[in-house]
């Protein structure tokens, strides 16, 4: 008999967070499961604000013209795409899907509406609608989180993305079987940039501020390599250096052992 499950398949937010309280993957890959044909259909629900059904859209056909998968718009496709209003600043957007055994039969997906984004974002809103929406449809096609920062697939969200990168590229090749898939121009990669790199043997404490509840990654690089750890909100450390790498800081509380600046305060 089948039965029919939903799965929680992925959250970006603005800040370090994800929905599920597993590991990040340390590469994209599947999830659990895919559809059983490369052509997905797609509908906008009703009363989606303008901006962010064009930023779906935009998506589906960025991610089209690779030509591995194909996201068709009907009027009553399997995934449903829209927008959820919500008040949580750090949430931008949300996917699940329900399986019948290891196939998906039907997924949602949502970004976010707020007029508090609205008002951080300013004219970069309907940019980062589509960034968030590219990420997203990555998960309705079933890829996971991506481990490194510059990917697509990062759990927390870069509004300076155009297009997928080869990371994404690949992980949908090995989804879907396609070998045709068209690889020139476009497409970026994830893969680390030479660092621009300072350090000083700076020793000390830091606290975690970050959100009640939650976490932050201990790395093994800078934001690279999870070392499977997150520290905990309000969690004080020894710290033994202080490495700026691209213009971020990030602490070294130990041998390949790395936390993100951004989200420290000392003490």
């Amino acid at each position: 008999m089948l039965t029919t499950a939903m799965v929680s398949i992925g959250l970006i937010t603005a800040v370090d967070h994800v929905s599920e309280p597993t590991q990040v993957e340390a590469s994209v890959a599947l999830k659990g499961g895919k559809w059983a044909s490369s052509t997905i259909t797609y509908s906008i629900n009703p009363g989606t604000e303008s901006t962010i059904a064009n930023a779906w859209v935009k998506a589906a056909n960025e991610i089209n013209s690779y030509q591995v998968i194909k996201f068709v718009k009907t009027t009553n496709g399997e995934v449903k795409l829209g927008q959820k209003n919500t008040t949580d600043q750090t949430e931008l957007g949300i996917t699940s899907a329900w399986l019948r055994g290891s196939t998906y039969s039907r997924a949602e997906a949502y970004l976010t509406s707020s007029q508090s984004l609205k008002n951080r974002e300013g004219r970069n809103y309907a940019q980062r609608q589509y960034a968030t929406a590219l990420h997203e449809l990555g998960h309705v096609a079933g890829l996971k989180h991506d481990s490194c920062p510059s990917g697509v697939m990062y759990y927390a969200s870069r509004s300076n993305v155009s297009t997928i990168d080869k990371e994404y590229l690949a992980a949908l090749v090995k989804l879907y079987g396609t070998s045709a898939a068209k690889t020139t121009g476009k497409v970026t990669s994830t893969q680390a940039p030479s660092l621009d790199k300072s350090s000083s043997s700076q020793k000390g404490v830091v606290q975690v501020s970050y959100k009640p509840g939650y976490g932050i990654n201990l790395w093994k690089s800078f934001g690279t390599n999870w070392t499977g750890r997150r520290l905990v909100h309000g969690s004080k450390w020894k710290y033994f250096q202080v490495v700026t790498v691209n213009g971020k800081t990030w602490y070294n509380l130990g041998t390949n052992q790395w936390l993100d600046g951004a989200y420290l305060r000392k003490i």
